[in-house]
């Protein structure tokens, strides 16, 4: 009857613009509320940035012992880069008094660290090092960095490390409690998840969209999702694990390397594959 298919067809009219303008505009004004006035379950507070004296090590004479002293003419620092260079940079730094309660963490976040050893700068007596695929002392690996339990080093009163890195490497020292470093690091763990599953679920779903329509270029889109992922894990320093897995110290810097490459070589076909029409008329 007429007035049924009438009926139907108001209400899928209203489910329409139920589905196409109400919901997403709920679901953005919700989401701005929370984003903007709500705290975040991932909030952190408590970080105490610590001075420090660096210096770059260009040759290889320089031993704990000398790496001391010639530390000692240097000027405190809160933050230093290695410039690219991938010569050891030898650090001191000094706990304070106030640290020394229980369950407080020295950190060293630097994400493109590949290697790191510290001592006790007064005895020179070894304290932890690692170089990525192992640890030993009390050094641990924490987020895409390193970090010292200080009541476990109670002796020390000023800590001296050498550290070498990939990249560009920013070097920095703070103290944290640990419930607020372990926040961080859930907080540090939801970002690799949120990146990593969303574009992965996005590139999945470019897939099936491919083999559905038959369009090889949504492959081509699909493949450059994921190298924007190894990109955005490069630059987040956790590009050393891949779903999950640890990748081998060994192949990180010859997967660095194809990685960039091939990521501009997908970039440069996808976009003349889907602007070929408009390359072809701006030349």
């Amino acid at each position: 009857m007429e007035w049924i298919r009438q009926a139907c067809r108001s209400v899928d009219k209203l489910f329409r613009n139920f589905s196409y303008y109400l919901l997403p505009v709920a679901i953005a004004l919700f989401s701005v509320y929370f984003l903007f006035f709500l705290p975040s379950i991932y909030d952190t507070r408590g970080e105490t940035s610590l001075p420090f004296r660096v210096i770059e090590a260009t040759s290889a004479d320089f031993t704990p012992a000398s790496a001391r002293d010639a530390l000692r003419g240097q000027s405190d620092v809160l933050a230093a880069t290695t410039r690219l260079s991938e010569y050891p940079f030898w650090l001191a730094v000094q706990l304070p008094p106030a640290s020394r309660s229980k369950d407080t963490f020295l950190d060293f976040p630097s994400r493109h660290t590949q290697a790191m050893s510290c001592w006790n700068a007064d005895t020179l007596a070894p304290v932890g090092q690692t170089d990525r695929a192992s640890f030993s002392g009390l050094i641990q690996p924490v987020r895409a960095g390193y970090a010292f339990s200080i009541d476990r080093i109670p002796d020390v009163r000023e800590m001296l490390c050498r550290v070498v890195s990939s990249g560009p490497a920013r070097l920095s020292f703070s103290i944290w409690p640990r419930d607020q470093l372990a926040n961080a690091s859930r907080a540090f763990a939801h970002g690799i998840g949120l990146l990593e599953g969303g574009l992965l679920t996005l590139a999945i779903f470019t897939i099936v969209t491919a083999l559905i329509n038959r369009e090889s270029r949504y492959v081509l889109f699909a493949v450059w999702l994921v190298g924007n992922l190894r990109l955005g894990a490069l630059s987040m320093g956790w590009d050393t694990q891949w779903l999950s897995r640890v990748i081998d110290n060994d192949w990180m810097p010859i997967i660095r390397m194809l990685t960039m490459a091939t990521y501009y070589v997908v970039t440069h076909t996808l976009f003349t594959q889907f602007f070929e029409r408009e390359l072809r008329v701006i030349g």
